[in-house]
């Protein structure tokens, strides 16, 4: 019973931080503008990838207020969504800004697995 209990506390204690960290994210309008000035995106590409973050976070923001914070798989399906997003845009890149892309996925990827291996 004890061991239940400490799992429980462990999981709302990470899906708290997750839901807080999700309420700080920035907006698709800012991250949109942050990859068009690294990938050098031309009016169409910037447009485009604005509209697929808008539709990421709009997906995101479901599984958060339908309660799924709660659900183990929670976390699997916010990956999932991030992972369709970023291959939609690889798909409006060219060779070199893909190149570039590629590189800001992988310090994402490290900086999310420094502030896992933290907690």
């Amino acid at each position: 019973m004890c061991f239940g209990k400490n799992v429980f506390v462990i999981l709302v204690v990470l899906f708290s931080s997750v839901l807080i960290n999700a309420q700080n994210r920035v907006s698709p309008q800012e991250r949109t503008k942050q990859l068009a000035e690294q990938l050098k995106l031309d009016e169409d590409q910037t447009k485009q990838e604005e509209e697929i973050f808008t539709r990421s976070q709009e997906k995101i923001m479901e599984i958060v207020q339908s309660g799924g914070m709660g659900d183990p798989s929670t976390r699997e399906k916010v990956m999932q969504i991030r992972e369709q997003s970023n291959e939609e845009i690889m798909k409006l890149l060219n060779d070199t800004q893909k190149e570039e892309f590629e590189k800001i996925i992988e310090e994402q990827r490290n900086r999310m697995l420094q502030r896992m291996n933290r907690n």
